[in-house]
């Protein structure tokens, strides 16, 4: 019996493990905090990339992202509207993350410059794609603004 009770236990918080605390509750706050995370995720992916292959593994890591900043967007379409305070808490949030990731992001260039061609024109393909799939993200979360 107390086998039993202890892997019942271990599978409920290995559960709770798995579970994005923003699945419990969807607030403007943990939708943006999730879409943070993307972004972050992007940054890291990009400063990956030394050669060809780095970059090709990059870009799939990147459109894994934007299917993941998808489904933020949906989720921002279901969500309530946040009070005004809720969005300028929101706002300020992202608008601090948002300067940190683009020194990263600024570092990414850097480095892909170093990269060589090769890796630039694989990096570059992949990036047009992903653009397409934010410009899709942007406008779900435009509509969810409305």
């Amino acid at each position: 019996m107390k086998l039993r009770q202890r892997l019942a236990t271990g599978l409920l918080l290995a559960l709770a493990c798995l579970l994005p605390i923003s699945a419990l509750a969807d607030s403007a706050e943990a939708i943006a905090d999730d879409a943070i995370v993307q972004m972050d995720r992007m940054a890291t992916a990009l400063l990956t990339v030394k050669d060809k292959e780095s970059a090709e593994k990059a870009v799939t890591e990147l459109m894994a992202i934007a299917g993941d900043l998808k489904k933020i967007a949906a989720r921002a379409k279901t969500a309530a509207t946040p009070t005004p305070e809720e969005k300028a808490k929101v706002l300020a949030k992202m608008q601090a993350k948002s300067l940190e990731i683009k020194n990263r992001l600024g570092q990414a260039k850097e480095q892909l410059a170093k990269a060589g061609l090769e890796a630039a024109a694989v990096l570059g393909k992949g990036m047009m794609e992903f653009g397409r799939a934010m410009q899709e993200v942007g406008q779900a979360f435009e509509a969810a603004d409305k």
